[in-house]
């Protein structure tokens, strides 16, 4: 099995120190992705072929298995120099004269021996003046090796930038992204799964400029973009469907604006597409909350949002939610704390449906809204739907107090086969309250809003999350509430 690559910014200025001296790995080449197995190549410079692959080890990797004369071709054509490299295999029988290993243990049966090979040597090289054949010579016959990695890119030790990896990687591929603020903005063009290792707390994609923080084009079909705050700290927007067929998913992630004139947090303009966002916050926005804008001539443009919150946004006269000619349905969302908007705004041929949804907005101009199981201000047809203060824990905290009429009042068929098994703060949906009626539709009852009020078991009641253990989560938990008073 092949390992996964993993930082190699901190490993190309290491020094690997060998038995016998004090000779440097250097990386010379690479990486390069081999388009017929997603894999990602280097060349690297060493004494021998111990050495290079233990540098191949700290890189993620070992040097390379070559598995079909179709990855020995693309090896011989794309690392060898213009034919001036011989270079390493990962193929020995140093243990067992006679009997040839790989050294990430795979069993790989290829071979491609030189005429008259292999020789009574231990490690295998290719040899580019006979068509990249190989030979089995000494431990330093080559200073080069070929080291193979699979998995997950890695940014920013496969890449420097998110967007280099985008451009680099093939379709399918996955890119993981190390914690921190990446000043750039992203165009996704292929179908990739982009996200971050540490989440949205300590991962940051920031665009100072008059853009969009993301662009999902035509081609980012069923792409996922999970775990990162967008900031966009002037004019424009956090997240753009550009394309007219743009799909895909963005998962935990916030959208926040930092400056003033932006636009909307999110934008799409795609009439055939269909994006999904989950456990999502939208706020900091000075231009609008989510606008789905589709093509008059081609309707057809939806969008799902599912425990989200679009909240805290002084939109300048923007919408909190506008729908012109698609469709957006929201689960679970909880929209409130916005100032300077006009509310909902559905126009045209768009429509808005809600369910289980808290919204403290106004609606100024309706076009088709369905609303089911939803506190609504104002009041809105629909079973289950009611205006009630939804009783919020406050200071920016829009969970629920234990007094909330929104408690078990929402509709689980709404949600199951939708949503996740979590709510926004990561605590589990479906939680009954018996200390209130259930007031919504089936078993088992479910709260309005993004986020699912967590009653104390009574045999546990230090179970403050929930989570039907006792532990320091718990006491996090109850010395945030207690400082925030009553």
């Amino acid at each position: 099995m092949k390992l996964d690559g993993r930082m190699l910014a901190a490993c190309v200025a290491a020094v690997v120190m060998a038995a016998g001296g004090a000779d440097a790995q250097t990386i010379v080449q690479g990486p390069v992705t081999n388009p017929n197995n997603g894999h990602r190549y280097l060349v690297v410079q060493g004494s021998n072929w111990t050495q290079l692959e233990t540098f191949a080890q700290g890189l993620g990797g070992h040097l390379a298995t070559v598995e079909d004369a179709l990855e020995d071709a693309w090896i011989n054509t794309n690392l060898t120099n213009a034919g001036t490299r011989k270079l390493f295999l990962g193929l020995s029988d140093a243990a067992v004269e006679g009997t040839f290993v790989w050294a990430d243990g795979s069993t790989a049966a290829y071979r491609n021996w030189r005429s008259g090979q292999p020789a009574p040597d231990d490690f295998v090289m290719t040899q580019p003046s006979s068509s990249g054949q190989w030979d089995a010579a000494s431990a330093t016959a080559t200073s080069f090796g070929v080291v193979e990695l699979s998995g997950a890119i890695k940014v920013p030790g496969d890449y420097a930038t998110i967007q280099a990896a985008i451009n680099a990687a093939y379709p399918g591929s996955t890119i993981e992204v190390m914690p921190g603020v990446y000043n750039e903005f992203l165009s996704i063009n292929k179908p990739v799964v982009l996200r971050s290792v540490g989440g949205r707390a300590v991962t940051t994609l920031r665009n100072d400029g008059s853009s969009f923080g993301i662009e999902f084009d035509s081609s980012a079909i069923q792409s996922i973009l999970q775990g990162f705050t967008i900031e966009v700290g002037s004019q424009g927007s956090g997240f753009l469907a550009a394309g007219a067929a743009s799909t895909g998913r963005v998962i935990d992630c916030q959208f926040r604006g930092t400056g003033q004139f932006l636009g909307a947090a999110v934008m799409l303009n795609n009439p055939q597409g269909d994006m999904r966002f989950e456990n999502c916050i939208f706020s900091g926005w000075n231009g609008g909350g989510v606008a789905l804008i589709s093509d008059a001539a081609n309707i057809g443009g939806r969008a799902t949002l599912l425990n989200c919150l679009i909240a805290g946004n002084s939109l300048g006269g923007g919408r909190v939610i506008g729908v012109n000619d698609g469709e957006i349905t929201m689960r679970n969302c909880t929209l409130a704390g916005n100032s300077n908007s006009p509310g909902i705004d559905v126009r045209g041929d768009g429509t808005l449906s809600l369910h289980n949804c808290i919204v403290r907005e106004a609606i100024t101009n309706a076009g088709t809204l369905v609303a089911t199981y939803s506190n609504i201000l104002g009041g809105w047809p629909g079973v289950g739907n009611f205006d009630a203060d939804p009783r919020f824990l406050g200071g920016g905290n829009y969970s629920l107090l234990a007094d909330s009429p929104c408690i078990d009042a929402g509709d689980i068929v709404q949600y199951a086969g939708f949503g996740g098994v979590v709510d926004l703060a990561g605590n589990p949906r479906g939680k009954n309250d018996p200390n209130v009626p259930n007031t919504g539709n089936g078993a088992p009852p479910i709260d309005i809003g993004a986020y699912e009020f967590q009653p104390l078991d009574p045999n546990c009641p230090a179970d403050f999350n929930g989570d039907g253990f006792v532990n320091g989560d718990d006491y996090d938990l109850f010395a945030e509430h207690f400082e925030e008073g009553c």
